[in-house]
């Protein structure tokens, strides 16, 4: 791997939801691209209505803890 193919920022989220928990890692090339990717899953992910085991809604939704680290350093 190239140093131009290296991610100068990389965004960690975590999705949680109330049986499962989820850690995904992408690499963006700075941290403005980031931080903007990571609002948008988090507006994504906390627009989802969660569902009970009768598939009727919860009174819950999801949560996302997000964070952008700068790599280049």
């Amino acid at each position: 791997m190239n140093a131009a193919a290296i991610a100068a920022a990389l965004l960690i989220a975590l999705l949680k939801t109330s049986g499962a928990d989820r850690t995904i890692i992408l690499d963006y090339p700075d941290t403005a691209a980031c931080g903007a990717a990571g609002m948008r899953l988090e507006a994504q992910v906390q627009a989802l209505v969660l569902e009970g085991r009768e598939q009727s809604s919860v009174d819950a939704s999801p949560r996302v803890v997000w964070t952008c680290f700068d790599t280049s350093n």
